[in-house]
């Protein structure tokens, strides 16, 4: 089967007019005719946008879909796309092509912006693994013009199916055990994801009543979410897979540690699209770094979601540098191992923010007391402070009342008195309450008035207040400055997620502590949002939402996604023992996006352990359609003995055991049968085939309702 590329090259030399005609000898030294394509005259036509070139096109099926955009009832030569194929393509891999050859680095895209090019970044990297152990890396690339209808495919929602409901109740809870089923009550019935229709700045955006637990593939589970929920995403947390400078032998994303950076680079592209596509206008993305990988990760954010939009590059601090006994700090070379990295980068960007807006996209505002005593208050977003200068200050008598637009109030409860003077606390007026502030002399106005000052643009002098009612001043630090420190500390390191799940009996390692997460949600959130995890790993950041809904009485609700198979024993695992442990009165629903025959023979071929097992599987399955890119199963069958003979052939100390040399061709081989000549585009089900899956029984009559139910007017 031909690539679109093949095809559209084919298609082109079978013109006449741009065949280059010579003669070539076979192997049997016979005259044979050689055609190539004249891409001189071709680029002149394209230029002069040539009548006959336009018709040649548009007769073929393939090229009139890739290369008019239809506009109501005119098709429309798109001249760029043209050119971006036939002149700027090169094969990288078979069947994979982008036009990145040899644009690669940063380039000036205008004035003031800069873009980062790499190869592939035109393509889609399906990215698909499923256990961690996995050593057959899938990177197979989809152009987004010469295979635009295969990308649209694979971007089709996707059937879910294997629902259960899992929830806890202090009532119907038998003890608190953590491995006691009888703790968790569960529900295999469930027919509908529930939603409430709620309307932001005009549009109507759906608003999730369940926390959701999704396994599959993140990609295209992201594009099955975004058919129901674009728009509608409050906070993203993720914690990607790594980009190391050098090959890691394993870390928590041990599937994906060894990326080449330009295939990397295209796997968190492809994400991060789609991702700012269901983020609110009002959302924010936190994204999970290391240093090898975050100056990249830098530059692409930028480019997807606008420079401007970018926050900021918390630093997560986890260890700090020892000094050494004489008190001397270390001396460093070159290469030197005594500089040991003890922080993370986390990256914070908005969906739409401006400079003058990104202090207002978080909810902390840090205090310092009259005694120099730091405590954190939670305010509204939005708010504005009452500002008093120099001279109001002076003329205070020994009662002082809060005038309009001043903030008062305890703790983490706020009160604010709007322009009428009435008192409005969470949403409710309160009319006969006034706040004052009774001084036990002038010198504490005095400290205030001498040790707090800030200027406005006039040169005015002012003071920022906080007064809570039981009389005690506070003083406004960093007002309008960012809001949150660009350092975190106090959150430990990997070792406390590790002793967290060690209490919850789950084995899982570099964790993020919840405590963390957390942190980045209650600065982030209100007690509604929607928080979206599609990395979810063992589950922290279902953990984070349920620990902060308890703290302040919150109803957010967290979507996860995972792809691994540990997502039953450990992700879901981990959300039930803490409800349970926690006491955590909450609820998730756990699906899975249903996979094809294709899917499960994949995993049976990489599960295999010789060579003739590999055969059979070949021989007993390909009559069934699953290969592609091959004629019969014989062709198959001698490309796998082809790279055995290559292997054998090789210098063998190089592979100095029979068992290596069995590993490493069952490797290749695997690896050539799934990458080159199975369809990821068959993987997991469409929905557009739900009724089929209903009419053979292959989908259950609750599954098939809560499809229907999700995608509603898809």
């Amino acid at each position: 089967m031909k690539t679109n590329y093949e095809q559209i090259k084919s298609y082109i030399k079978s013109i006449e007019k741009y065949q280059i005609k010579s003669k070539e000898l076979d192997k049997n030294n016979n005259d044979i005719e050689h055609i190539s394509i004249n891409y001189k005259l071709l680029n002149q036509d394209i230029n002069n946008i040539d009548k006959d070139l336009i018709s040649n096109l548009i007769k073929n099926k393939l090229c009139k879909e890739l290369f008019f955009d239809k506009i109501e009832d005119i098709y429309v030569f798109n001249q760029n796309k043209f050119i971006e194929v036939m002149f700027n393509t090169n094969e990288y891999m078979e069947g994979s092509y982008t036009k990145y050859s040899s644009d690669i680095g940063l380039f000036l895209k205008d004035e003031d912006k800069i873009q980062l090019n790499f190869p592939y970044k035109d393509c889609v990297l399906v990215g698909g693994m499923d256990k961690e152990d996995d050593k057959v890396n899938l990177e197979v690339f989809y152009n987004e013009i010469l295979e635009r209808d295969k990308i649209n495919k694979l971007f089709e929602p996707k059937v879910f199916h294997n629902i259960k409901k899992f929830s806890y109740s202090k009532k119907l809870a038998n003890d608190d055990k953590l491995d006691n089923p009888k703790n968790i009550q569960t529900d295999n019935n469930i027919d509908t994801i529930e939603f409430d229709t709620i309307e932001k700045d005009g549009i109507e955006k759906q608003k999730l009543k369940d926390n959701l637990l999704i396994k599959g593939n993140n990609l295209l589970g992201l594009h099955s979410l975004a058919k129901k929920l674009s728009g509608s995403i409050d906070v993203i947390y993720i914690d990607p897979p790594y980009y190391f400078n050098k090959t890691k032998v394993s870390d928590s994303f041990t599937y994906n540690s060894n990326f080449k950076l330009s295939t990397w680079l295209t796997f968190m592209k492809n994400r991060l699209e789609i991702a700012k596509e269901l983020l609110s206008d009002t959302g924010v993305i936190f994204i999970s770094m290391n240093e090898d990988g975050n100056s990249y990760l830098k530059l692409l954010c930028d480019d997807i979601f606008v420079v401007n939009n970018f926050i900021s590059n918390l630093a997560w601090i986890f260890s700090k540098q020892k000094i050494k006994e004489n008190n001397k700090l270390p001396v460093l070379g070159v290469n030197s191992s005594n500089l040991k990295k003890s922080y993370e980068n986390i990256l914070l960007y908005g969906k739409q923010t401006t400079l003058k807006e990104k202090t207002d996209r978080l909810t902390e505002v840090r205090i310092t007391s009259s005694n120099g005593n730091k405590e954190i208050f939670e305010f509204k977003k939005g708010l504005k402070l009452k500002r008093f200068s120099n001279n109001e200050l002076k003329k205070l008598n020994e009662t002082f009342i809060i005038p309009k637009g001043m903030i008062g109030g305890e703790k983490e409860y706020c009160e604010i008195i709007n322009d009428d003077g009435i008192i409005i606390k969470d949403g409710v007026l309160i009319n006969d309450i006034k706040l004052k502030y009774i001084p036990r002399s002038r010198n504490i106005i005095n400290k205030l008035i001498n040790n707090e000052l800030t200027f406005d643009n006039k040169g005015n002098q002012y003071i920022d207040l906080y007064i809570t009612k039981t009389g005690k001043p506070y003083i406004l630090k960093q007002l309008n400055q960012s809001v949150i420190s660009n350092v975190l500390s106090g959150f430990g390191d990997s070792s406390i997620s590790k002793n967290e799940l060690n209490k919850l009996n789950i084995d899982f390692s570099n964790g993020k502590p919840h405590e963390l997460i957390k942190y980045l949600l209650k600065i982030s959130s209100n007690k509604n949002s929607t928080i979206l995890d599609f990395f979810a790993g063992s589950g922290t950041t279902a953990h984070s939402v349920l620990s902060l809904n308890k703290d302040d009485n919150g109803n957010r609700k967290f979507i996860l996604l995972e792809q691994m198979d540990y997502i039953e024993s450990i992700t879901s695992e981990r959300i039930k023992r803490c409800m349970i442990k926690e006491r955590y009165e909450d609820s998730f629903i756990y699906m899975e996006m249903k996979e094809s025959d294709v899917k499960k023979l994949k995993k049976s071929i990489k599960l295999i352990e010789n060579k003739e097992k590999l055969i059979t599987l070949i021989n007993n399955n390909f009559d069934n359609g699953y290969f592609i890119n091959i004629d019969n199963k014989e062709q198959l069958i001698l490309k796998i003995e082809d790279i055995y003979n290559q292997i054998k052939n090789k210098n063998i100390t190089k592979i100095n055991t029979i068992e290596k040399f069995n590993n490493q061709f069952l490797l290749d081989s695997i690896k050539l049968v799934i990458e080159k000549h199975m369809d990821n585009n068959l993987d997991y089900v469409s929905y557009e085939d739900i009724e089929e899956l209903k009419q053979s029984n292959e989908i259950k009559e609750n599954e098939y309702q809560l499809n229907k139910s999700f995608y509603e007017g898809v």
